[in-house]
Order: C-alpha cells, then sequence, then structure tokens
C-alpha cells in the first residue's frame, strides 16, 4: 500500500515537471557540453557556449544557444572566428521522434565573423574536392535568418581591419524546391541590397552548376538596378559565372566572370555594356572658386584582391564626364593597378589613355598619359575643371603623375608635361576681335566684359609644365580674326586661379588666317589676366605705356591710320558713313594724355612748347620733372574708363 502511494507520489511529481517543461522550457545544460564536443570533434573548431542551452518544448520545439563563440585553435593570427549573441533553431518535434528532424527555421542575431585577408596570393592550389552532397543532408531547413551581422576583414600582419556591417540575411527553401536569398549590407556610407533566387540542386555541391537569377542595388555606386541570370559552377574554391545576361537600368549587358575564394580572391571579368553609369561628385558650375576636398580616401583594399577585367560599353558616364564608347582592359596585383582606356568617343573627338596606380605604399603613387584628338573642349573642361571660358576642338598630349591619399594632396603633387592645341572656337566672356572691330566705327566704350560676349580663334596653342600643381607656360600663341596673341604665364591648380601676361596685335583686315596681309601692329599695352579661372579679371598692365610713352603714342598714331584711314576723309569700306576724324580725335586725346603722362599740362610743355599734332613724337622731358595736373589726371581716368571699362 506504501508503495503504491509512493509510486503515486512520484508520478504526480512527474506529470508537474512536464507540464512546467512545455510551459517556460527547462535547462540544456546537460546537452551543451555534447554539443561542444562532437561539433570540436567533426571539425576541429572549438564551440563554447557561454550563456548555456536552453530547450522548449511548447508551444513549439525550440533549442536557444547563447553567448556563442566558434574558435580555430589552429589559427594564430585570428584564432575566433563567429561570435554571436544567440542561436535559435525552431523544430518539427513530430519529426525529431520520428528520426527524420526538419528544421522551420534557423535564426542568428548579431553574429560577428572574423575572415583573415591577406596581401600575398600563395602560389599552392588546393586540388581536394568536397565530398558535401544535398543528397546526404542530415537534416531539412525551410529558412534561415541572420541578424545585424558585422564581418570583420582582418590582416593581422599588417594591422589592417575593415567592417562590414548591418548584414542581414534571409534564405527561404520554397515547397516547390527553389531557393529565395535577399541580403542586405552597408560598408561606410556605401548600401548594398541582393536579391537571387535557384533551383535547389541535388548531388554533389563540387562541381555543381545552378541557375541563378539576381538583382543588386547599390545606391550612390551604381546609378540604376544591376539585374540578370548566369549558370553558377562551384569547382574546388573557384566559383565560375557564365552565360551571364542581364540589365543595367535599361541598358543590356553580357559576360562572364569567375572568382578564386581564397585569403586573397582572383577576380576574373569580361563584360560589355550598353550603357554604364557611374556615379562621381558633378562639377560645381559656381563663379567663386571652389577647394579641393582634403577628404582621405582609403585605397588599402587594392592590396587584398588580384583581378583581371576587361569591360566595353556603347556608353561611359562617370558623373557628368561622357566617353561613347569605351573600352577598359587592366589588371590588378600586389596593390598595382594598370588600366588601358582604347578606341575612347569623347565629346565629337578621340582619346586613349593609360593609368598606373600603386596602391602598395603608404602614399599611392598615380601615373597617367592620354592622348586626345578633336576633342569638344568646352564640355570636357567644364566637366572636369569647372573650366567654362574656352571652347574648340582640342588636341592634347598629356604625361602627369602625382601622390597623396586626397584631392588636396594630389593636385599639390601633381607634376608633368602637357601640350594642347585649340582650333576653330572661341574664348567665352570677352570678345576682343569685336573691341577691335567697333575701333572702325566709334570710340572705344570699354573693355566689353560680358559673360555672352565670346572671342573667335583660329588657333591656341601652349605647351605646360607642370611642377607642384602650377602648371606654367612660356608659349602660348593666339591667332584669330584681326588679332594675334603671344603671352606667358600659368595656371595653379591648387588654388584653381590663373595668371598671365598677354601681348596683343592687331591685324588690320577681317580676312581669314590665309589671307596675306602686312606685319600685325602692337597694341602697346600688355594685358593681364588673373584671378580664379572661372571668372579671371582682364585689364590692362599701364605700366607697359608709362615704360616708353613715345614709342607708345606713335604705335598708337600707326594704330590709328590703320584702323580710320590716314585722311579726314578716309572711310572703311565695311563701316560706311564714318570718317577718320574720329578717329584722329581719339588719337588727340591719347596724345594729350601721353604728354601729360610724360611731365606737360593742359597742352603746353614745361619749355612752353605746344603739343605736338598728331604724326609727332612729344618733347623729349628731363627726368624727374612735373606730374600730371589735375585736369590731364582726369582725362586719364575718363580716357582709362573709355578704353578698359574700369
Amino acid at each position: 500500500m506504501k508503495l503504491l502511494k509512493l509510486l503515486g507520489a512520484v508520478l504526480g511529481l512527474l506529470i508537474v515537471a512536464i507540464g512546467v517543461a512545455f510551459a517556460v522550457g527547462i535547462p540544456g545544460g546537460f546537452i551543451a557540453g555534447t554539443i561542444e564536443d562532437r561539433i570540436e570533434k567533426e571539425t576541429g573548431y572549438q564551440l563554447d557556449i557561454n550563456g548555456g542551452a536552453t530547450i522548449k518544448l511548447w508551444p513549439l520545439t525550440a533549442v536557444t544557444l547563447s553567448d556563442v563563440t566558434l574558435s580555430d585553435p589552429r589559427n594564430r593570427d585570428v584564432p575566433q572566428r563567429l561570435q554571436a549573441e544567440s542561436i535559435r533553431a525552431d523544430l518539427s518535434l513530430r519529426s525529431l521522434l520520428a528520426g527524420e528532424p526538419h528544421v522551420r527555421e534557423i535564426s542568428v542575431v548579431r553574429p560577428v565573423v572574423n575572415l583573415q585577408i591577406a596581401r600575398e596570393r600563395t602560389r599552392q592550389v588546393t586540388t581536394t574536392k568536397s565530398s558535401a552532397s544535398f543528397d546526404r543532408a542530415p537534416l531539412t531547413i525551410d529558412r534561415v535568418v541572420i541578424s545585424d551581422a558585422t564581418l570583420v576583414l582582418k590582416d593581422p600582419r599588417h594591422h589592417v581591419e575593415s567592417k562590414i556591417e548591418k548584414v542581414n540575411v534571409q534564405a527561404i527553401a520554397t515547397p516547390e524546391r527553389k531557393l529565395e536569398l535577399t541580403a542586405a549590407a552597408a560598408a561606410g556610407a556605401q548600401t548594398f541590397k541582393l536579391e537571387a533566387q535557384t533551383p535547389i540542386p541535388t548531388g554533389p555541391v563540387d562541381g555543381m552548376t545552378a541557375p541563378v537569377g539576381f538583382k543588386l542595388e547599390a545606391p550612390g555606386l551604381l546609378s540604376q538596378a544591376l539585374s540578370g541570370n548566369a549558370d553558377v559552377k562551384f569547382s574546388g574554391a573557384t566559383i565560375s559565372v557564365n552565360n551571364l545576361t542581364g540589365m543595367f537600368g535599361a541598358a543590356r549587358f553580357g559576360g562572364d566572370a569567375s572568382v578564386e575564394a581564397t585569403a586573397k580572391p582572383l577576380v576574373k571579368v569580361n563584360l560589355d555594356f550598353k550603357q554604364l553609369d557611374i556615379d562621381a561628385p558633378s562639377a560645381n558650375n559656381s563663379t567663386q572658386p571652389q577647394s579641393w576636398s582634403e577628404e582621405v580616401f582609403n585605397l588599402d583594399g587594392l592590396n587584398y584582391v588580384d583581378a583581371d577585367f576587361r569591360v566595353s560599353t556603347a556608353t561611359l558616364n562617370i558623373g557628368a564626364l561622357r566617353l561613347a564608347p569605351a573600352k577598359i582592359e587592366g589588371s590588378l596585383a600586389s596593390g598595382i593597378l594598370k588600366m588601358t582606356l582604347n578606341e575612347l568617343g569623347l565629346y565629337e573627338g578621340k582619346a586613349a589613355a593609360g593609368l598606373a596606380l600603386d596602391a602598395s605604399i603608404a602614399n599611392p603613387i598615380y601615373a597617367l598619359r592620354a592622348d586626345l584628338r578633336g576633342v569638344r573642349a568646352l564640355p570636357l573642361l567644364t566637366n572636369l575643371a569647372d573650366f567654362t571660358s574656352l571652347d574648340g576642338k582640342m588636341q592634347a598630349q598629356l604625361d602627369v603623375r602625382t601622390t597623396g591619399r586626397s584631392q588636396r594632396e594630389m593636385i599639390a603633387n601633381l607634376s608633368g608635361t602637357t601640350n594642347v592645341d585649340f582650333q576653330d572656337g572661341q574664348i567665352r566672356g570677352i570678345n576682343v576681335a569685336q573691341m577691335i572691330r567697333n575701333l572702325t566705327s566709334s570710340t572705344l566704350s570699354g573693355w566689353q566684359e560680358n559673360e555672352v560676349l565670346t572671342t573667335d580663334l583660329t588657333e591656341l596653342q601652349a605647351s605646360f609644365r607642370i611642377a607642384s600643381g602650377k602648371a606654367e607656360t612660356r608659349d602660348l600663341r593666339l591667332a584669330g580674326p584681326l588679332v594675334r596673341v603671344a603671352g606667358t604665364g600659368a595656371a595653379d591648380l591648387n588654388t584653381k586661379s590663373l595668371s598671365f601676361r598677354l601681348e596683343p596685335k592687331l591685324v588690320m583686315t577681317t580676312k581669314g588666317q590665309g589671307s596675306e596681309v602686312a606685319d600685325p601692329i602692337g597694341l602697346g599695352v600688355p594685358v593681364i589676366m588673373d584671378g580664379p579661372w572661372a571668372s579671371p579679371r582682364i585689364y590692362p598692365e599701364m605700366a607697359g605705356i608709362l615704360d616708353n610713352p613715345d614709342a607708345a603714342f606713335a604705335k598708337l598714331r600707326e594704330l590709328g591710320q590703320g584702323l580710320f584711314g590716314s585722311g579726314s576723309s578716309s572711310v572703311q569700306p565695311d563701316q560706311p558713313g564714318q570718317t577718320g576724324q574720329e578717329g584722329n580725335k581719339l588719337i588727340e586725346n591719347l596724345g594729350t594724355i601721353i604728354q601729360g603722362l610724360t611731365g606737360s599740362g593742359n597742352g603746353q610743355s614745361k619749355s612752353g612748347n605746344a603739343a605736338p599734332q598728331p604724326g609727332q613724337a612729344p618733347p623729349a622731358t628731363p627726368p624727374g620733372q612735373g606730374q600730371p595736373s589735375p585736369n590731364t589726371q582726369s582725362q586719364i581716368d575718363s580716357i582709362i574708363r573709355q578704353l578698359f571699362g574700369r
């Protein structure tokens, strides 16, 4: 009787315990050790379930492992491979009791995965094939969810560490045996989103080929979504992507690729696009000079991947820069990038370029050689350098090199040579030729500096030597209707400014460059162009006329006779109704001003002699005698304002 009561009591306690287990779960510490031992025995990795294990039977059967770490004792550089806040598996109790475990979902919360990367590729090629097979899977899984993961790429030898954060992955096996994958991640400010679908294959993983459909979005890097289909083959550590076709926005592309998934991957890409758009900072068209960015860019990642690539496209848009067509071939090995751009169509012309970048050192080195033929200058210079004052057909040869980790450093260290030749174009913002034409019909009314005006040019040539971001020339030459210009000066890329001294020559005909004309007549006053290159100041160098006023007056008189005729009845054929009297009056006014500059006032010299008549040289003035009178100074100011708009 007592025995029956004892058995009844034990049974009652057991029923209560089972009820509590179904409701709140029971500690799974007794199985944690078993799991750790089995993982280490089968994989060689050490699993530590620091937060223990919990088994819950009701209302859903679930096993939860808390504070889990997975380590590789054989790797001294990066021993810890995984650390997760929790790993949970939801199972079907019926399948578990039947001996055929079916997992409804595995969720991993806030895992941190450490991956070792290397700067050098190992020469040894692994030939061992995987024995894994989808037909021998120990259990079936409906869904895998990874939440808020972080991938840490580590190179302990060079103390380099980089992170890919906010990684969220969801993989679902549908009843139709299709695998649907969605993944999102962020690397710094750049975000990525990937969607992929493939039938669940059968047989061995090694050598398997699976048809995959995908869609990739990377706002800020790719202007449009990239979607397509490919046959993906797994062979050892190599993943091959064959029969690749797809759409980039509304443009089609095709090609193939492969990846050797080792500590230092080798990527091979061969793609042909209809149109390829790459976002880049747009040019700032403000008239105020904009500073170069001091933001440091990191090129260390180029040391951790090798690549061979070929990309061709009917149209390549890099920010505002347009290339159509474009063919790019190159390689990346040991941190050194070499790239050639052939068959480039660039703004109505052709271009070819070669680029080399050495990112294997602390301060990267860049080198660029380019050859441009028949390129439209205005859109190219506007998109590259905010320079909007020059247009025409451009020929150029560029050979430059620099170092630095930011825009400012690269510009400050820029050196090399370049030769440019602009033909059949214009200088925007000022029309020197129109100013000269106006002299044939009226007195000067100003320098005519205006954004809507232009100076026609037949040819503009210059060769530059670049050092420390400053391009200097001593052989600038400009030729156009009614004008020839020679000059020297520099363009300072550091401050985006110009500083040129120009010597204009006037031609007494409006005929083209092929006509035979007498020697050009010198203007007598050098012109200075300086300030920000988007809106430079253009003004006369008055020192040029003060250095030798006698010669300046003689030149002006010669200029006046050429432009207005030597007699009062002279009339320019293309300007009927205008006499040379206006020109003579202007010359007389200029003569009076020059006399004032040389020491006489009110039309009289210091010796009492009358002012010279047009065509006569002014009398000599003893050095140091006389300053312009107030009346003369007023005339000077007036004429200068008339001549130069100042």
